[in-house]
């Protein structure tokens, strides 16, 4: 866990090597950084951190991103979530729990940067399309 300023995103993936290479990434551009390979892991750590960006895929074994997204908008439905998935067959249920972005993988950075930027602003709005 490397915290390097108030901005402090959770990347959740199950590919480890996708994960730290998006943590390394994302670091680079000034944001704390906490990485989990699975919901389960990711639920224990927004219980534990004061994260304000959660960023998800959608297929991972044990718990899966959409059960996660449940789960976390019982017990913090403030934290902002956006998936990143290479399906588009669960898009809609993200939104209808509250994600506030869903990108497809492979991601594009340029677009993601100021995405992190603005999502992590505490007056940025829950949920947008």
């Amino acid at each position: 866990m490397i915290i390097l300023s108030n901005k402090i995103v959770l990347v959740v993936d199950d590919d480890h090597d996708f994960r730290e290479s998006l943590c390394d990434v994302i670091e680079s551009w000034n944001f704390s950084i906490l990485a989990a390979p699975g919901g389960k892991e990711a639920l224990k750590i927004i219980e534990e951190k004061p994260v304000q960006v959660v960023l998800m895929d959608i297929r991972m074994p044990e718990m899966d991103g959409i059960e996660c997204l449940k789960q976390m908008r019982q017990d913090h439905p403030d934290i902002k979530v956006i998936i990143m998935t290479a399906y588009s067959g669960e898009i809609q249920e993200a939104f209808n729990l509250g994600a506030i972005k869903v990108l497809s993988k492979p991601l594009h950075l340029e677009k993601l940067k100021p995405l992190l930027e603005e999502t992590s602003n505490p007056y940025f709005p829950k949920q947008f399309r």
